[in-house]
């Protein structure tokens, strides 16, 4: 490990290690590729496990392992926006359109009982705004610029 910079020319298995070593830090880096690495390895562990245990006694194991795994990919969120000279605070947001479509969702199938309410378009809306929201952290290029050691 380097540190906390961004590490651009990171290998896989330090893309998927940073995460889990830099899980309770506050500052730092991470670059593109981290956080394009780690996204895809939480979806594919969250996904082959909801498919091994869809069913049975055991089903709340996706459940479990996906809110070990939000603790880093949230700091990882936070060290990327540090990458692109952004508050770390503004990873709540698509946390929080996605807490709001589930409140969205909840409202709907109370009061209507399963039936397609406008609250269900809210939901659909506030995950659309949060899926854009973290894309767009993912896919815009770096703004930092680490600093030159002057030899003169």
């Amino acid at each position: 490990m380097k540190g906390f910079d961004a590490m651009p020319d990171a290998n896989l298995q330090e893309c998927l290690q940073r995460p889990f070593y830099l899980f309770a830090r506050g500052k730092g880096r991470a670059c593109r590729k981290e956080i394009w690495v780690f996204a895809i390895f939480v979806t594919a562990i969250t996904s082959i496990l909801s498919h091994i245990y869809r069913t049975g006694d055991w089903t709340f194991i996706p459940g479990v392992v996906s809110l070990v795994l939000a603790v880093p990919q949230y700091a990882l969120t936070v060290r990327r926006l540090h990458d692109l000279k952004l508050s770390g605070w503004l990873a709540l947001i698509p946390w929080g359109l996605s807490f709001a479509a589930v409140g969205f969702l909840l409202n709907g199938e109370m009061s209507k009982g399963g039936v397609a309410t406008p609250s269900a378009y809210g939901a659909v809306i506030c995950m659309i705004a949060a899926v854009v929201t973290q894309l767009v952290v993912m896919c815009v290029p770096s703004r930092y610029k680490p600093p030159t050691a002057n030899n003169s």
